[in-house]
């Protein structure tokens, strides 16, 4: 999911995976690579104070993703970009 802010950042992004890893790769691939994204933060949420529920695909705890390839021939993005449902990274 991801929500609007007003702020130094201006986007927020709910990522949730099993390995730290795996999320700072997807961050690096997907947005710190984008010469048209100028700042990014990746922070943690270490503590809820209500029940927060997220829908989670856990097939993509099959992927490994790095910074050259992101998330493999999987990765939602690509196959979205294939489709012409995504803006391409270059």
């Amino acid at each position: 999911n991801a929500f609007r802010l007003s702020g130094a950042h201006n986007i927020c992004i709910l990522l949730s995976s099993s390995k730290l890893d795996k999320l700072d790769n997807i961050v690096n691939y997907h947005f710190r690579s984008d010469p048209d994204i100028t700042s990014v933060s990746m922070n943690m949420i270490t503590e809820i104070a209500k029940d927060f529920i997220l829908p989670i695909d856990f097939k993509s705890e099959e992927h490994t993703p790095t910074l050259e390839e992101g998330c493999g021939a999987k990765c939602k993005f690509k196959m979205a970009q294939l489709k012409g449902l995504a803006d391409t990274l270059e």
